[in-house]
């Protein structure tokens, strides 16, 4: 909320966000640089817009969660309580332990702290595919596959279908096995982060505390200069880095994927309206709403169950001929190792590992008596 704007606070953004809120009917927490002075927080005296404010906060049924009066705003001259946490009704409880930290923020505003109860996301475990053991994937995989049927063998639909399945279990036991689940862990340091910027920040971090202590000019002085500095050497690393990134991207993948960063408008699934003419809220939501357009524009789509493949008429030799070793392995080695997965959870990198596995799964009974 600057304070040098005309109109009286709150912005109309957080006007309408709040009212979209209540809309939704769902809780809001509101972390504000309110440049608004009013004892109701703990600020010195009250202003104008601290009147304005508080009687804002009043009328829409939001609660302050600042406690006790530690400046929120820091400078060599002045110290004043400014910024403001602010919560709708329902959320209270959930909000506790709101304190100012002492911890320097590199800027005059310092960070406000608060646990929100009950809101903390869980951290899943996760699998990364590529430090895979392969060695010990295909030693389990040869292990979980039974034995193929016969090559002259032409089986029924359902009978493809267990092939399938046990191939596909066989490959997901393989992966967990040699692939095990580990925990998330906090964010490192970016890739243009760098020592020297550590012991700038820590030298500004001192300059801070010790004009705080002193109050004297000279150390405020001292301390804005080594900010500034510090602040320079980020900017400049974190150019340097933009830079070599730039220069690095080749090939039509990562010239997409550069594309879509530099973005102002990327692009995104459309809202959609359902029958009672309320529209998704997200493009998530809209995902979730594919059925309608299946309803709406396929009203007599109905799944068809497929017939048993039976015995192979004349001239469909040249399909079968598709599906020999060479072929199948020419189509996998053609993906990439770690593309996103289908249905069936099993990646590309599976399947081409597979190939050198002695005991293996055929894609179609039709083209070996082999597993593959």
């Amino acid at each position: 909320m600057p304070h040098d704007d005309e109109v009286e606070p709150p912005p109309a953004i957080l006007r309408k966000a709040l009212w979209e809120a209540r809309r939704r009917k769902v809780n809001a927490i509101i972390g504000s640089d309110a440049n608004a002075r009013h004892t109701v927080w703990g600020s010195s005296d009250i202003n104008v817009r601290g009147e304005l404010l508080f009687n804002f906060i009043s009328s829409v049924d939001l609660f302050i969660c600042n406690r006790g009066n530690s400046p929120t705003f820091v400078t060599a001259g002045r110290e004043e309580v400014l910024d403001l946490t602010l919560v709708s009704r329902d959320a209270v409880p959930l909000i506790s332990e709101w304190k100012v930290l002492n911890d320097h923020s590199f800027s005059d505003h310092r960070y406000i702290s608060f646990n929100l109860d009950r809101a903390c996301p869980v951290r899943k475990p996760f699998r990364n595919l590529r430090n895979t053991n392969w060695v010990l994937y295909c030693r389990k995989l040869r292990s979980a596959l039974p034995a193929a049927p016969p090559r002259d063998s032409v089986l029924s639909a359902n009978a493809i279908d267990e092939c399938v399945e046990v191939f596909s279990s066989g490959c997901r036991m393989a992966l967990e096995s040699s692939c095990p689940l580990r925990s998330q862990k906090g964010k490192g340091k970016p890739l243009w982060w760098t020592p020297e910027l550590s012991e700038l920040r820590s030298s500004s971090r001192r300059f801070f505390n010790k004009a705080r202590r002193s109050g004297l000019g000279d150390d405020w002085a001292l301390y804005k200069v080594g900010l500034a500095i510090f602040k320079s050497e980020m900017k400049k690393a974190k150019r340097s880095s933009w830079r070599a990134y730039c220069e690095s991207v080749e090939g039509c993948q990562e010239s997409s994927r550069f594309g879509r960063i530099l973005s102002k408008s990327p692009i995104s699934v459309g809202y959609l309206r359902d029958g009672a003419g309320e529209w998704t809220s997200s493009s998530e939501e809209s995902l979730l709403y594919l059925k309608l357009l299946l309803d709406a524009h396929f009203p007599k789509n109905q799944s068809v169950e497929r017939a048993s493949l039976g015995e192979l008429q004349g001239g469909e030799s040249a399909f079968v001929n598709l599906l020999d070793d060479r072929h199948l392995t020419w189509s996998l080695n053609s993906f990439k190792p770690f593309k996103s997965p289908g249905l069936d959870g099993i990646i590309p990198a599976q399947l081409q590992r597979a190939i050198g596995v002695p005991r293996k799964v055929a894609f179609s009974p039709l083209c070996s008596g082999s597993w593959w």
